[in-house]
């Protein structure tokens, strides 16, 4: 007779409340990380890039592995961003993300396609 794996509720919830891993969210600065419960603190003195190194960490942990068979290289999370100054653009970020889709996709595929938006700030 053959044997019928099952699993509890319990193992069920906990299979799909998995987190994604932040493993190769930047290869250079965390070469074996970084693990759940790092702290990651960014400081510098003002105009080196520290908001725009953050948008990278962002759109690479927001967007997914692949999307319609084409890599994207994101690690497919989700994140909570608290910006208590108003520093992070929103439309700067989607702006990144839209940019690493278009090129991902023109170097899988030997293509290229145009997104346009017109944004009224």
């Amino acid at each position: 007779m053959d044997k019928i794996n099952a699993e509890s509720g319990f193992q069920l919830m906990c299979r799909f409340n998995s987190r994604t891993s932040l493993l190769h969210l930047d290869d250079v600065l965390f070469p074996d990380g970084p693990r759940p419960g790092d702290i990651i603190q960014i400081s510098g003195e003002s105009t080196v890039g520290k908001s725009f190194l953050l948008m990278k960490f962002l759109a690479k942990a927001l967007l997914p592995k692949t999307y319609n068979g084409v890599e994207l290289g994101g690690l497919g999370a989700s994140v909570i961003l608290i910006d208590t100054d108003n520093g992070i653009s929103i439309l700067k970020l989607v702006c990144l993300m839209e940019k690493t889709i278009l090129s991902s996709y023109d170097m899988n595929t030997g293509t290229g396609f145009l997104i346009y938006h017109q944004y009224d700030e």
